[in-house]
């Protein structure tokens, strides 16, 4: 679950934490697109011809 795709709402008690969030979001984000690099880089791996 990488997205969480939360919008900032005037109205939304996580306003007032929306620094916090936003943070956590970006981390998150971050370690997704690190994990999906992984993924990649082991998925061309095991394409490579074994010697």
């Amino acid at each position: 679950m990488c997205h969480t795709g939360w919008t900032l709402d005037g109205n939304d008690i996580r306003v007032k934490q929306s620094a916090r969030v936003h943070r956590q979001t970006l981390w998150e984000e971050e370690r997704c697109k690190s994990d999906r690099l992984n993924q990649l880089a082991l998925q061309t791996l095991d394409a490579l011809p074994v010697p």
